[in-house]
């Protein structure tokens, strides 16, 4: 039993290992514990149509064989705090994606907030002083305060 590790999909947490390079894993449940079923899979390299290349084969966790590797599998997940230390990662996962989010929201509302000051500018369709106003606010926001107006702005259908 090789590369034993746990990963997180959304709700869900899988215990994970490989064997003579087939790939292993048991969902967990909500407590952590493996539910009867073991799932193989084809080493990660091979690709449907390949020699030797298998369907997901569903097997029974709970005879004699199998138990045995679900046993010496969560074993060493509780060990190795896996469950905590996946669950960890996964959501610093989800912060730095959020975060990506948020400075690509930040840079199209300044790209769109600096195309309106063009378009004011040019048509002097307000005032300066307004477009002056806009345009030091572009220039010192924060990203917060940029897609908070930019999000106010799509909601009142400007």
């Amino acid at each position: 039993m090789e590369d034993i590790r746990v990963a997180v999909h959304g709700a869900m947490i899988a215990a994970c290992f490989t064997e003579k390079h087939d790939r292993f894993h048991v969902w967990l449940d909500k407590d952590g514990n493996p539910e009867p079923i073991l799932f193989k899979n084809p080493p990660l390299e091979m690709r449907k149509g390949d020699p030797g290349c298998f369907p997901t084969v569903r097997l029974d966790a709970t005879n004699k064989t199998n138990a045995a590797k679900i046993e010496r599998l969560m074993k060493a997940v509780r060990d190795g705090d896996l469950i905590a230390k996946a669950r960890e990662e996964y959501r610093v996962g989800l912060e730095k994606k959020r975060a990506e989010e948020r400075v690509r929201a930040s840079a199209l509302y300044r790209a769109s907030l600096a195309i309106v000051i063009e378009q004011m500018t040019a048509k002097k369709m307000e005032p300066l002083t307004s477009v002056a106003i806009l345009h030091n606010f572009l220039t010192h926001a924060t990203d917060e305060q940029i897609i908070a107006l930019g999000e106010a702005m799509v909601g009142a259908g400007a």
